[in-house]
Parts: structure tokens; C-alpha cells; sequence
């Protein structure tokens, strides 16, 4: 009977755990960023940006500048990614190309899983003729306000 209460609370911490994950995933990232970048195929200027999934469990991000009345803002779809380690950070990394910057992937603190965006069509010819550069701007989880 002791053993089988041991199983059952070693089975329950870890569907605990599976299920944080997936809900702290779904937190906005508010990220401060200081370049113009492309998102998709939107070019969106510098300034404090929130970026979100869609809906829960949603692939499509929304990436909304938050520091400005204009309301700049994009949908982009993105795929799965997975990282080999957790993240201790969450981040968003960018591919530099001369001074072109392109959002590529978004990642939580205390996940392996993350988000990645296609490569836009600028993006592939700028490819052919230079090499990228990666920056990442580390980012904070938007506390939901009750």
C-alpha cells in the first residue's frame, strides 16, 4: 500500500508539472526593443512590445507594440521548437543580417519548448549574400492583472 502511494504522488507531481508548462507558456512576453525589426513580412519599429499567442494553444502570435497610440501590431504564425536544455531566460532572438533585424524565435524561462518563425521572403535573399548574426533581448513574463 506504501509503495502504491509513493507511485500515485510521483505520477501526480509530474502531471502537475506537465500541466504548468503549457499554461506558463501562454503568459504575454513584455520585451523592451531598441531596432526595428521584421516580423513575418511587417517591418515594426523600435519600442516596448507584448508578444502573445493568439489564443490558448494557438501556433499564430501576436506582436503588439505597447509603448506608443499607433498600435502597431502583427499576427504571425509560428511552428514548434525545442531546445535541448531549459530555458533560464525567457527571450526573444532576433537574425541580423548588416542591420536588418528578423524576429525568429520566442522562448520561456523554465521550458524546452518555444516558438519559431518561418523565414520571410527579405530574409531568404538577404541570406544568399551574407551571413546572419543572432541576438537575443532577454524578456519578462506579463503578470495577468485581476
Amino acid at each position: 500500500m506504501k509503495n502504491r502511494a509513493i507511485a500515485v504522488s510521483i505520477l501526480l507531481g509530474l502531471f502537475l508539472l506537465a500541466a504548468a508548462a503549457p499554461g506558463q507558456a501562454q503568459q504575454p512576453l513584455r520585451v523592451k526593443i531598441p531596432f526595428s525589426f521584421v516580423a513575418d513580412k511587417v517591418t515594426l519599429p523600435a519600442g516596448e512590445y507584448m508578444v502573445q499567442p493568439a489564443r490558448f494553444g494557438s501556433s499564430v502570435l501576436i506582436v503588439q507594440r505597447i509603448d506608443s497610440h499607433q498600435g502597431e501590431a502583427v499576427m504571425v504564425t509560428t511552428y514548434a521548437a525545442a531546445a535541448t536544455d531549459w530555458k533560464s531566460q525567457s527571450c526573444l532572438v532576433f537574425r541580423v543580417y548588416d542591420d536588418r533585424y528578423f524576429l525568429s524565435e520566442m522562448w520561456i524561462a523554465g521550458t524546452r519548448t518555444g516558438r519559431q518563425l518561418p523565414t520571410s521572403p527579405i530574409e531568404k535573399e538577404l541570406a544568399k549574400s551574407e551571413t546572419s548574426q543572432e541576438v537575443i533581448l532577454l524578456a519578462s513574463l506579463q503578470v495577468p492583472k485581476h
